[in-house]
């Protein structure tokens, strides 16, 4: 049987964690805008499909991809959501 290949740290790998909304912390540097168009499209998604794609967070839950989702969570009023912690090797190139 062949043994799986080493974990690469840059990888996601598989922890997932429920976070509280109030924890995470938008990226100040972030240039994407979410318009409340995009946001309510982001909520009925989640309604109808569940929240299946992870915020990535780093150590500190500063989000580095999911601030759209992190703000459909905020209006439907979900307590905690899925999040992927990344680490620092994973951020850089």
């Amino acid at each position: 049987m062949p043994q799986p290949a080493p974990q690469d740290p840059r990888t996601l790998g598989g922890r997932l964690e429920l976070v509280p909304v109030g924890d995470l912390r938008p990226d100040p540097q972030n240039p994407r805008i979410h318009r409340p168009a995009q946001i309510r499209a982001i909520a009925k998604s989640i309604e109808a499909f569940g929240f299946n794609a992870p915020i990535l967070a780093d150590n500190s839950n500063e989000i580095v991809a999911g601030h759209g989702r992190l703000e459909a969570a905020k209006l439907l009023g979900l307590p905690k959501v899925r999040t992927h912690p990344v680490g620092a090797a994973l951020l850089v190139d």
